[in-house]
């Protein structure tokens, strides 16, 4: 795999529902291009070699990048820290003492459980269209006695969003308001013990399971797919920011065509004749035209700020 030498630490943790590993690279030098270009460069030799090794990159995030100067010392030093962060369900097998159903374990035969689910923008919510494969008659049984239940972990790790969602519905919809993520939304599902199950044996245990086993009250019955989906936040800001345009009156008749101010503070004016701004009056009570008429205008004075 490779060997590479540097400064920098590197943490696991492990919560109830995924594997958190980060690793922080760190570089300190007299200038800042420096210290950026070192830990750039020691990080994309990392993801290399462990991309050589065969390792899944689609779990990588970007964690916070810093940058700062020490005025302590005599000479000016300047220090950079990248951290880069992989997220993975946990292998059940190594933390549970009972069996439970996933892809990436035995302790079913031929059991399954899969989540197919898409997001989608409407317009200022984010939803997750869901559908639940799950091929267990007696994991089935539990939740329609409503002893167990199926659990959606939501994250956004940018703002700090957190949200376990439950349900007994096997397809369904998720509304999220778009206000509470920013960057990468990771979904992940599970079934849990709604309740203490004392002796439950699944007829699909694996042969190594041969007794009866207790399931606490939020005990992990199944662990699913997780998927991550990039959360855009540019067309949100746009929305929310204020017009850079004012259009008005131009007071000079003669002049018939529209008239782009651009020296004006601290909004653009656009000029039109009393007629052209007649028109536009009439057409901006209408709603089915006002997208359209705005767009007209804005259109026209970009082109002349941007030839």
């Amino acid at each position: 795999m490779g060997k590479i030498v540097t400064t920098g630490k590197a943490v696991k943790m492990v919560p109830y529902d995924c594997l958190t590993t980060t690793v922080t690279f760190q570089s300190t030098a007299p200038r800042t291009d420096a210290a950026l270009r070192t830990i750039l460069k020691e990080s994309e030799q990392f993801l290399m070699q462990l991309k050589d090794a065969g390792m899944d990159l689609s779990t990588l995030e970007a964690g916070s990048n810093t940058v700062w100067e020490s005025k302590s010392e005599e000479k000016k030093r300047v220090y950079a820290n990248r951290e880069i962060i992989f997220r993975t369900a946990y292998d059940t097998g190594f933390v549970d003492p009972y069996p439970v159903l996933a892809s990436f374990n035995d302790d079913y035969k031929s059991s399954k459980f899969h989540v197919n689910a898409e997001c989608v923008l409407d317009g200022f919510d984010i939803c997750i269209n869901y559908s639940v494969e799950l091929e267990n008659d007696q994991i089935r049984e539990l939740i329609s006695k409503g002893k167990a239940s199926l659990v959606f972990h939501l994250e956004s790790v940018r703002t700090g969003y957190r949200e376990a969602r439950e349900t007994d519905r096997f397809n369904g919809k998720i509304v999220l308001k778009d206000s509470q993520l920013n960057g990468d939304l990771s979904f992940c599902p599970f079934i849990i013990a709604k309740e203490d199950i004392a002796d439950y044996f699944n007829n699909d245990f694996n042969e190594d399971y041969t007794e009866p086993v207790f399931l606490g009250k939020g005990y992990l019955i199944a662990v699913g797919n997780q998927m991550i989906w990039p959360i855009n936040k540019n067309n949100v800001d746009l929305l929310n920011s204020s017009s850079p345009f004012k259009i008005g009156l131009n007071p000079d008749e003669s002049v018939s065509n529209m008239v782009v101010d651009f020296e004006s503070s601290p909004k653009i004016r656009i000029l039109l004749s009393s007629k052209d701004l007649s028109c536009y009056k009439n057409m901006n009570n209408t709603p089915e035209l006002k997208a359209i008429l705005n767009r007209c205008y804005s259109f026209d004075t970009s082109y002349g700020i941007f030839p």
